[in-house]
């Protein structure tokens, strides 16, 4: 892991693939007071651990090696939002031309391996494999999100299942009550008729 690839490193993150991510969660899980329109995924906590572990496993500092420890010293500028981009100032050029003049410090920022249950001692590249790692494995965030999901789907199509029972069992009930009291009106409707017609013949006689 040398300079070359610290400097592939941090344009992978700048470009697509970490700011993509990044600008995907913001979006899923905010909610525009302008528009009063709430993302896709807000207040859905999964979604909201992952934007901010992501973050932090970016704009953390590297603890227990000299030199660069942290993206700022490199000139790369995270944003409130987590999003990152090369500095294009005289400083952030400067502070990158430093960072080149020392290798080993470069190398470690990015690729220490550090101590085990420390993360802190760990490089960045290194947080986000582990990172990665914790959300794609078996029974990781993806996995355990998709067979709650799956739960949640299979326990919402037996309550609507059990609602549309329901109400089709009401529909007959309503149907029958309906029926047998146009049956009765229909009789009363022909006694009515006969008496009416009794009552006439009483007069006339």
């Amino acid at each position: 892991f040398g300079i070359g690839d610290a400097l592939a490193y941090g344009r992978f993150m700048q470009q697509s693939p970490y700011n993509a991510l990044n600008d995907l969660l913001a979006t899923s899980t905010k909610y525009d007071s302008e528009s009063q329109t709430a993302g896709t995924l807000q207040g859905d906590s999964t979604a909201v651990n992952m934007a901010n572990s992501l973050r932090a496993a970016v704009s953390g500092t590297v603890n227990g090696i000299g030199g660069v420890n942290r993206l700022a010293e490199l000139g790369i500028q995270i944003a409130k939002g987590g999003k990152m981009s090369f500095g294009t100032s005289t400083t952030d050029k400067a502070k990158l031309e430093k960072a080149l003049s020392d290798p080993a410090s470069l190398n470690a920022v990015f690729a220490s391996v550090g101590t085990e249950g420390q993360s802190d001692t760990q490089g960045l590249a290194v947080r986000m494999k582990t990172l990665t790692q914790s959300m794609l494995e078996f029974e990781g965030t993806f996995d355990t999100k998709n067979s709650s999901l799956t739960a949640l789907k299979k326990s919402n199509t037996k309550a609507q299942d059990r609602v549309n029972d329901q109400a089709t069992a009401f529909e007959a009930r309503m149907r029958a009550q309906y029926t047998a009291l146009d049956t009765k009106m229909a009789s009363l409707s022909s006694l009515s008729a006969y008496m009416t017609q009794q009552v006439s013949q009483w007069n006339n006689s």
